[in-house]
């Protein structure tokens, strides 16, 4: 995966053994992340450029600077499965991941997590049809979609998980 930062100053990739930061203007490595026990799934910017959160076998936002973590990494085993995509809230005071996936051991779903502390801050949202893969936020930030492993995208409220939309392609 690859990402530029929000004002195309830097881009950021992943691989499985590790991401790394270059600079656009110069092409030099600004400086690699190790993924370790977090993989290497998916990757994003938060609207205002400070932090990049890699999802994996649990996520991680880093300062997008430093590549320093935000907050202590939680230990191997914390998370239940993988987390395959993450997103920002338009503000950047969330993220979403998705958890879950083909030969996983617990059910599919989102999890809104606070980017200050990552503290799970909306009940889990379970998905009944298919696996969720890429996630978005609405501009507003009030609802997320989904698009869904059996062809269709599906639309939640954020702040309490509650369905709003299903199948809607």
């Amino acid at each position: 995966k690859v990402r530029f930062s929000p004002d195309g100053t830097n881009v950021a990739a992943i691989a499985p053994d590790g991401g790394a930061v270059w600079s656009v203007a110069t092409g030099t490595q600004v400086g690699p992340f190790p993924t370790g026990d977090v993989g290497s799934f998916d990757l994003s910017f938060s609207p205002d450029g400070r932090w990049l959160g890699v999802a994996g076998n649990g996520s991680v936002l880093l300062d997008a600077h430093s590549l320093q973590p935000r907050y202590p990494r939680p230990p191997s085993g914390t998370f239940r499965d993988r987390e395959q995509d993450i997103t920002f809230s338009p503000d950047g005071a969330r993220f979403a991941v998705t958890t879950g996936g083909a030969g996983q051991t617990n059910s599919s779903g989102i999890v809104v997590r606070d980017s200050t502390n990552a503290a799970v801050v909306t009940p889990s949202i379970p998905v009944a049809s298919g696996d969720p893969g890429r996630l978005a936020y609405s501009p507003d930030g009030r609802s997320i979609a989904a698009t869904l492993t059996d062809g269709t995208v599906s639309e939640w409220d954020a702040a309490s998980g509650a369905l709003l939309h299903d199948a809607l392609v």
